[in-house]
């Protein structure tokens, strides 16, 4: 993996925005300054830095910063802050406001911020006002689409518009020590969301934000996440699976090591009636709730009741999911619901250790529907 840590400023070529025009003066358009250095970094025919320096604040628009590059190891240095646009765009141009697109080898770090300016956006989403003017869909604050091999570190991303860090299309992706931050009521907010990607690892983060803390979406497998603090948010999700009766798959997911607090939901995997395919072979261990809202639950019959919930038989088939020493407090008298298909049944659904309470320390209570193979050992729920 590339990093500015294996090598001395004097093994790489340097392209520092600021020797591009850019003011860092919070205010002033630096975009042109920014696509200028990155055409540097990119075409580089040495090791290369693309920095952006520590003390200043930059006014970025919409930008993508495209490969493949030449430069044989390429390295993203944010140190300062840059800033989205108060003003609204059409996302439909770009989903993403800061998006990274067709790299390898890749290492974006820095210890800056990243600020997606979304108050705007939250203002006039469509869940908050009710027109035919609102906002469907926010963009990303910062999007990786169509990379391998990249690592996304040391990074705080606040106030996303939209979802904070979205990965599409993407493989061989390590996550470490991003700090997320948004009100826990900036609608459709996620922290991280893994799209149609695989071998994603995801460590030692904090989450806070109006929806998913991390969400797994179709096409994705072998992802692991371990140690990240999550809350406000809506808990740690797979799905939601099989909308309009698509067939979606998830495979081979590990949770191991997460505490969640106040969070809407805790652990969920969702799907919709009418979808297929599946989600199999995923773990959640070692995690601790406190004062959440639905700690564990499958739900086979997800839908948006705008949308209408129409009775429908097929299902995403859910397999193969382990609950391994999870505890802590529930805000709800129900910690556990399994609301599985009638007609396609989850299967091998393991609790082991499992110790939920309510808040005022009584015994949570458990909802299960159509689960086969359900291997309870020594539950306190």
């Amino acid at each position: 993996m590339n990093s500015l840590d294996r090598r001395s400023l004097s093994e790489v070529s340097v392209y520092n925005v600021d020797k591009y025009g850019a003011s860092g003066n919070g205010w002033s358009d630096d975009s042109t300054a920014f696509s200028a250095a990155w055409l540097g970094a990119c075409t580089s025919s040495n090791p290369s830095v693309f920095l952006v320096p520590q003390g200043k604040t930059y006014l970025v628009r919409p930008i993508n910063f495209k490969g493949p590059c030449k430069a044989p190891g390429l390295t993203v240095v944010i140190s300062g802050k840059i800033v989205a646009p108060t003003d609204l765009w059409n996302p439909e141009e770009q989903g993403a406001w800061l998006q990274f697109s067709y790299l390898q080898e890749t290492t974006i770090q820095g210890g800056g911020i990243v600020d997606g300016s979304g108050q705007k956006w939250w203002g006039y989403s469509c869940a908050n006002f009710n027109s035919q003017n609102c906002v469907k869909k926010a963009p990303v604050a910062l999007g990786l689409n169509f990379c391998k091999n990249v690592a996304l570190r040391d990074l705080t991303v606040q106030n996303s518009p939209g979802e904070h860090v979205k990965f599409f299309s993407s493989s061989y992706v390590e996550v470490s020590n991003l700090q997320i931050a948004s009100p826990g009521d900036s609608p459709n907010t996620d922290g991280i969301k893994v799209a149609m990607s695989q071998n994603v690892v995801i460590r030692n983060s904090t989450i806070g934000s109006g929806d998913d803390c991390v969400a797994i979406l179709t096409g994705s497998s072998d992802i692991q996440i371990y140690d990240i603090v999550c809350g406000p948010g809506h808990g740690i999700s797979i799905g939601s699976l099989g909308e309009h009766n698509a067939r979606d798959t998830v495979s081979n997911v590990v949770v191991r090591g997460a505490n969640l607090t106040g969070t809407t939901n805790g652990l969920r995997i969702k799907t919709w009636q009418g979808g297929s395919g599946y989600a199999q072979n995923i773990s959640f261990e070692n995690v601790i709730m406190n004062n959440v809202f639905n700690p564990i639950i499958i739900d086979q019959y997800y839908c948006v009741p705008a949308q209408g919930c129409k009775n429908q038989s097929s299902a995403v088939y859910v397999n193969n999911v382990t609950y391994k020493g999870i505890s802590g407090t529930s805000a709800t008298p129900q910690a556990i619901r399994l609301a599985c298909s009638r007609t396609v049944p989850c299967s091998n659904i393991v609790m082991q250790d499992v110790h939920i309470q309510t808040n005022d320390g009584s015994t949570a209570t458990a909802f299960v529907l159509s689960v086969k193979d359900f291997l309870r050992n020594n539950p306190h729920f």
